[in-house]
């Protein structure tokens, strides 16, 4: 495999949780735990899994994700402000 950059310097990182993944996202203000979102070529369920080049940083196979995607995908409302200002 290579990268878009033309590396074929990659790292596949996987892992495994019993439901105790968090993810913040600070721009919509929103952090949650439990199962990880289904994002594709990222993460699902209990399962983290992807591949990333060790030059540019780049996540293989990820295309770009919406916020509108993200409100749907995860009910962010807008009044959820689980985060304070100190993520901003």
């Amino acid at each position: 495999m290579t990268c878009i950059c033309g590396s074929e310097r990659l790292m596949n990182l996987y892992g495994h949780a019993k439901d105790l993944q968090n993810w913040r996202i600070p721009h919509l203000h929103h952090e949650d735990d439990g199962y990880a979102p289904k994002i594709p070529n990222v993460c699902e369920g209990d399962d983290i899994d992807f591949t990333f080049c060790l030059d540019c940083g780049h996540i293989q196979n990820f295309k770009q994700i919406s916020d509108e995607f993200l409100i749907e995908l995860l009910g962010i409302e807008e009044t959820d402000s689980a985060l304070g200002d100190e993520y901003e």
